[in-house]
């Protein structure tokens, strides 16, 4: 009986199973011709076409969650395209700075002879807060300043967080 047993048993070569005749197929449960290679369930093509399919899908579900809460590449993305250009081209920097309570774009510093320093703004001037949510959603102030051609009317309050402070300001 001994004998028999190890005449049926399945070999074992590099890790596979050794599947010679029909019997001993039906005695360890292994069909005839097996669905699963030796990459997995799928053949190596389709296990990489599945991965880059999952890893497309990841990466444009983290780019509509990115975009919708405003995550750091958005911003960085907004910094990069929208906020240094209009800076450099108005000839001024700006900080948020929490004043009262609300977040203020305060004016930093301006270039002598920019367009903010020809307007008469001076650094410390905070831009007025938006009126409604929309116009923060939409970019703001630097959104507003970046899609103007010539001339552009800006609310600026003298005193951050003093509404009777503010002042209209023609940048040319």
């Amino acid at each position: 009986m001994c004998l028999c047993l190890k005449s049926r048993r399945a070999k074992v070569q590099r890790g596979r199973v050794r599947t010679g005749d029909a019997k001993m197929r039906r005695l360890i449960h292994i069909p005839a011709r097996p669905n699963v290679t030796a990459a997995g369930v799928f053949g190596p093509q389709q296990t990489w076409r599945t991965f880059a399919v999952i890893l497309a899908v990841l990466g444009a579900l983290y780019a509509a969650l990115e975009l919708a809460v405003r995550g750091p590449f958005a911003m960085w993305t907004f910094e990069l395209a929208v906020v240094q250009p209009v800076e450099s081209a108005y000839g001024f920097e700006a900080e948020w700075e929490r004043v009262g309570g609300y977040e203020y774009l305060i004016i930093g510093k301006t270039v002598p002879g920019g367009r903010f320093d020809k307007a008469g703004i001076k650094p410390g001037y905070a831009f007025a807060p938006a009126r409604c949510g929309w116009f923060a959603l939409a970019g703001g102030w630097y959104a507003l300043l970046f899609d103007a051609e010539g001339s552009v009317s800006v609310a600026l309050q003298t005193i951050p967080g003093d509404v009777t402070t503010e002042r209209f300001f023609d940048v040319l």
